[in-house]
């Protein structure tokens, strides 16, 4: 794909002070391949931005798993143009028998840790990089060439194996404690199953006098002789077994509070486990050259920073974004003022958002969110941001989604306090509610809507199906709103499977992409890229979004007749 703006004319707002159209909107059938273009992109930023990457998405040819994996990609920063050259193949098999070990199966008891989807481990073969001045006429330096290092290879075995063991061992000691909460927990369903019946006993046998000065507490059951002799052992034995369930309960929730805090932990040695698997791998720390690195290209500062800066750039320009991710900076000054402006002027009834602290004084709800956790992809990011506010003597903040909603992690030295979004319907946002509530149309605003706010920083957002779950009118209403921002330094490339979006009123020809899947495998192209003298390009006689669906430019599924189907014996 290149958003280079020659190839058609008009709409030179929609060209950067780069160069670079503003806009790419990817049309195609189902599994035609637009989400795997992006996941690939994604996957590209996790290898530069991770030194010790491994995904749950299998990267290169299906039908040759074991085979290299290139990756090129250009981009033009500070008047600097980039080409960026990677390739990646799968670990070998000892590697893969490794990890199998480290899985655990999942288990019928739903406190068991889960089972996390199935991982690619790849390493770097090969890594380019090019720079040299958008204006040089092709003129550029080779700055990096990959260096292997292959010394430490013994040692990180060795730390492997004994990673595996020791979470293997601590494996076994959180099933223990599962079990003993499970005794428990059918020793308090058993109890609170005797004090109903004796409760029962109690309504027919003692009298109602009686049975109120026991509810009260004001009857002393030290004294028997006040009491009539039946009804005394009666309530000192309920007395008896409730003091027992509050005992076996406290002893319940001090043992899931441990559950949750060691299986958070558990998870936390499983990523370090991962991290050396692939550091087995010979994966090292890409793009982050320092002047006293081993590499002689490094030690020339000026490339130092050119290597630097398009490592900056994939961290923090690059967002890329598939149908159930979301993105809030919280860099950004007034994010929920700024946020609330947007989702207003959506109609949506939205009047106000908000970040409302939940309290972790209250013992169950909080440990019902660490449990959610528990399940939760994001729980890694916590983590890290609970230990960086340690270790660095910091505060620290990430913001993690869960099927409730948005929370916001803030840790000072350790303490933590959580907050969740919450939005405001009343105009005087007197009463907020959770974003549970809210549809997945709106709520799906709520997590794009920060593309939205205008900013001086160079960005490129890259969405999987920036459509999913909105009315036609909303999505052309964000891109109203996108393209009005005529300020801001950003790029918006995104898949669709709305054909309103179809049309040069509101893009370039250049702008507009098709992905067309065959037997060799997805190919990508622009509606510029079609000839000119073709009936592909014939558009002045009709709109161009019929004539996609009458598969005049391709990229749609082929369906047959459905009387064949239907027929069909």
């Amino acid at each position: 794909m290149e958003l280079s703006p020659y190839r058609s004319r008009g709409k030179t707002d929609h060209i950067s002070d780069q160069d670079c159209l503003k806009t790419a909107v990817i049309f195609g059938g189902n599994a035609s391949g637009k989400s795997t273009f992006i996941k690939a992109l994604k996957t590209l930023k996790q290898i530069v931005t991770d030194p010790f990457f491994s995904t749950t998405f299998p990267i290169g040819n299906w039908d040759m798993p074991d085979s290299p994996t290139v990756f090129d990609l250009h981009v033009n920063i500070d008047s600097l143009h980039y080409e960026y050259h990677l390739v990646v193949e799968p670990v070998d098999k000892r590697t893969k028998e490794l990890l199998k070990t480290s899985n655990r199966k999942k288990g019928t008891d739903p406190n068991h840790i889960m089972d996390r989807p199935p991982l690619y481990l790849y390493s770097v073969v090969e890594e380019t990089l090019y720079v040299g001045g958008i204006e040089t006429n092709g003129l550029k330096e080779r700055v990096l060439d990959l260096l292997i290092d292959n010394n430490a290879k013994a040692e990180i075995n060795e730390k492997l194996t004994r990673l595996l063991e020791d979470n293997r061992i601590a494996k076994l000691d959180l099933e223990e404690k599962m079990a003993e909460i499970n005794e428990l927990q059918n020793e308090a369903d058993r109890l609170n199953a005797k004090l109903k019946d004796m409760r029962a006993v109690m309504e027919q046998r003692v009298d109602a006098d009686t049975r109120k000065s026991f509810e009260s507490g004001t009857i002393d059951l030290e004294s028997p002789n006040q009491i009539e002799t039946n009804s005394y052992h009666l309530l000192k034995e309920i007395k008896d077994t409730e003091n027992d369930m509050r005992r076996i309960n406290s002893l319940i929730d001090q043992g899931r509070s441990i559950i949750a805090r060691k299986t958070i932990e558990i998870n936390s040695n499983r990523d370090v486990i991962e991290r050396e698997m692939s550091r087995s791998c010979n994966v090292r720390p890409l793009l982050k050259v320092k002047p006293n690195d081993r590499n002689p290209l490094a030690h020339s500062k000026p490339k130092v920073d050119q290597i630097n800066r398009l490592a900056s750039w994939f961290v923090s320009s690059l967002i890329i974004l598939e149908t159930d991710d979301f993105h809030l900076p919280l860099d950004e000054q007034d994010l929920e003022d700024k946020l609330s402006k947007i989702i207003e002027s959506m109609d949506v009834g939205i009047h106000g958002l908000s970040w409302s602290r939940i309290d972790n004084k209250n013992e169950r709800e909080y440990l019902d969110l660490i449990k959610a956790l528990m399940q939760d992809r994001d729980n890694k990011r916590i983590r890290d941001s609970r230990e960086s506010s340690i270790e660095n003597v910091c505060m620290t903040s990430t913001i993690v989604k869960m099927s409730r909603g948005l929370y916001l992690f803030v840790y000072w030295i350790g303490e933590e306090s959580v907050f969740q979004l919450t939005a405001y319907h009343d105009l005087l946002k007197q009463k907020s509610i959770d974003l549970s509530i809210e549809s997945d149309g709106t709520r799906r605003l709520i997590e794009l809507a920060s593309i939205l706010i205008p900013t001086d920083k160079d960005r490129v957002y890259v969405v999987d199906e920036l459509d999913r779950r909105l009315h036609p009118k909303l999505t052309l209403r964000f891109m109203d709103l996108f393209f009005n921002d005529v300020s801001s330094h950003k790029q918006l490339i995104f898949s669709t499977h709305e054909t309103g979006l179809m049309t040069t009123e509101l893009f370039r020809m250049d702008e507009i992409w098709f992905v067309e899947r065959d037997d060799d495998g997805s190919h990508l192209y622009s509606l510029a890229d079609l000839p000119q003298d073709s009936e592909q390009r014939s558009i002045f006689n009709k709109r161009i979004n019929k004539l996609y669906m009458e598969d005049v430019f391709g990229g749609i599924p082929h369906l047959g007749d459905v009387n064949d189907l239907v027929h069909k014996k």
